[in-house]
C-alpha cells in the first residue's frame, strides 16, 4: 500500500488516504481482490473476473424476478 500510496502521491498528486479508502471501497465491491501474504498486503484484478462478478450478480437478480412474478402471479390468483 505504501508503494503504491507513494507512486500515487508523486505521478498523480493523490493523496495518500485517498488512494486507501479507494483500495479499501474495490474490495468491499469486489472489483479487486486482496490478501495478506507475509507482512505485505497485495492487491489484484483479473479482466475475466469482473465478469463472473457481474454474471453472478445478473443471474441472481434474474431469480429474484422470477421469484416476484410467481408471487404476484399467485396473488392475482388470489384476488
Amino acid at each position: 500500500m505504501k508503494q503504491l500510496e507513494k507512486v500515487c502521491s508523486k505521478q498523480k498528486g493523490i493523496v495518500s488516504q485517498t488512494v486507501k479508502e479507494i483500495a479499501v471501497g474495490l474490495v468491499s465491491d469486489d472489483l479487486i481482490q486482496s490478501d495478506k501474504i507475509g507482512i505485505g498486503v497485495f492487491y489484484w484484478s483479473f479482466p475475466s473476473q469482473s465478469l463472473i462478478v457481474r454474471e453472478n450478480k445478473m443471474n441472481a437478480l434474474d431469480a429474484e424476478i422470477e421469484k416476484l412474478q410467481k408471487k404476484i402471479a399467485k396473488t392475482r390468483t388470489k384476488i
